[in-house]
């Protein structure tokens, strides 16, 4: 017995033969005689036989039926070698439901550009569902499956030679079927052997597009992982800034908006790029009013001097490019875990990124100048020895004992610039993943 670690359960649907004829003949009786502008895809094709135009009883009128789905099915399955296919007929007679099992990969995607390319799933009245299975067990060698696995693929191809050679003689519906899965098979053809390789291109995308989804939940944990990377801050805790990346799910809308860009879904992208937005906002939002707060509050939070070394280190030059360094890998590290599927490994990589706290902290900073501004208003210049030496200062605005200044000695203007940083690196962070990703996505 043979043990695969997983595999995939295909689930379809199509009505029987004769519930199929009757919604034809339905059709029939209530479709108009078709005319240039009639689209045709599956509708019946109506000759008149006499010069007038017009239905009488003398009228000959020849109708060209499509070849039903289960027949399709049937056929199809049989090229494919799929010999345990199970048929369940429901109660009423009305629909067959097909199930049968394959592993994943190439197995898989000739399966299902076979049974689209026929209509199977496209067309009223069929559906098509392939469902991951954790746990595929099956009594068969290597040799065997090879050699199904290298059959469906002759199959495909000699069903595309004959598609070339012989267009003449193909239905008005399967070529219409199969304009629109043109793009769907140009996609399998340059796009990610690895999605399709474990996962399907549809479970991908599906799963990317759930976690850019704006809902409640996201923005509940956007608004968390938030609080608790500005108290890590404030508190000068890496620790505690580590847990609010584990928390932090604006990783998804920049794997939306990677894929989006991929696949060229627009609707996907501009899903990730606008969620991306909202939750960056969101982070600064959390952090100027905690920033206010902590800095008008300072007597009360103990006396702390702001800003420590943790919030200085991301609004540093140098936190920049060493940003890109740590970005690049991590983008790369993302898509090959979304891929596999390994949630594992995709905490350390979201870790490793750090997009959250930059924002975060840019707030903090932008809300501590603020109230260090509004506070300076009403105060004189006093002397104050900094570096050794004496220089004129409001007492709001002077710079802690033992600080080391990066961009301005008033402590308004230096948490302005050090929040701007931080911000240029959470969005340095973003492009470089992005670029990462695609890269890898597009070479993968």
């Amino acid at each position: 017995m043979s043990f695969g670690g997983g595999g995939l359960c295909f689930l379809i649907r199509v009505p029987t033969v004769d519930y199929e004829k009757d919604i034809f003949d339905s059709r029939l009786r209530s479709t108009p005689v078709s005319t240039p502008d009639t689209p045709t895809s599956r509708v019946p094709s109506i000759q008149i036989s006499n010069d007038s135009g017009k239905i009488d009883d003398s009228t000959e009128v020849k109708t060209r039926i499509p070849e039903p789905l289960e027949q399709i099915l049937r056929k199809s399955l049989e090229e494919l070698r799929i010999y345990d296919a199970l048929w369940i007929l429901d109660k009423d007679e009305r629909f067959y439901q097909v199930s049968f099992t394959s592993s994943p990969g190439l197995p898989c995607d000739l399966i299902l550009t076979a049974l689209a390319t026929n209509g199977i799933g496209m067309c009223k009245g069929s559906s098509l569902v392939v469902l991951p299975c954790n746990v595929w067990l099956q009594e068969e060698d290597d040799s065997t499956q090879s050699s199904r696995d290298q059959e469906k693929l002759q199959f495909i191809c000699d069903d595309e030679k004959k598609s070339e050679s012989d267009t003449s003689t193909l239905s008005k519906t399967k070529t219409e079927v199969k304009k629109a899965f043109k793009n769907f098979k140009d996609m399998q053809k340059k796009f990610l052997k690895t999605v399709t390789a474990r996962l399907t291109v549809a479970q991908v995308v599906d799963g990317v597009r759930a976690g850019a989804e704006p809902t409640f939940d996201f923005i509940m944990f956007v608004l968390i992982a938030s609080m608790i990377a500005a108290l890590g801050l404030l508190e000068n805790s890496s620790v505690i800034i580590v847990a609010s990346m584990l928390i932090s799910p604006i990783m998804g809308p920049i794997m939306a908006g990677t894929f989006g860009a991929v696949i060229r879904d627009r609707s996907l992208r501009n899903l990730g790029i606008r969620t991306e937005i909202v939750g960056l906002f969101l982070c600064m939002v959390i952090g100027f009013t905690l920033g206010l707060l902590s800095e008008a509050l300072n007597s009360i939070w103990g006396g702390r001097e702001w800003p420590n070394s943790e919030m200085i280190s991301r609004g540093q030059e140098r936190s920049l490019w060493v940003g890109v360094l740590i970005a690049l890998p991590s983008g790369a590290g993302v898509a090959l875990s979304i891929l596999g599927g390994n949630a594992g490994s995709l905490v350390g990589v979201a870790i490793s990124a750090s997009l959250l706290p930059p924002a975060v902290n840019a707030g903090l900073l932008w809300g501590m100048a603020t109230v260090r501004a509004l506070r300076a208003q009403d105060e004189q210049y006093e002397y104050v020895r900094v570096d050794g030496l004496l220089r004129l200062f409001k007492p709001s605005l002077t710079p802690p004992v033992n600080y080391e200044v990066n961009y301005f000695q008033e402590m308004d203007r230096e948490c302005a610039v050090l929040g701007l940083v931080s911000l240029a690196l959470a969005l340095v962070n973003i492009v470089c993943i992005f670029l990462s990703a695609m890269v890898v996505l597009k070479v993968d």
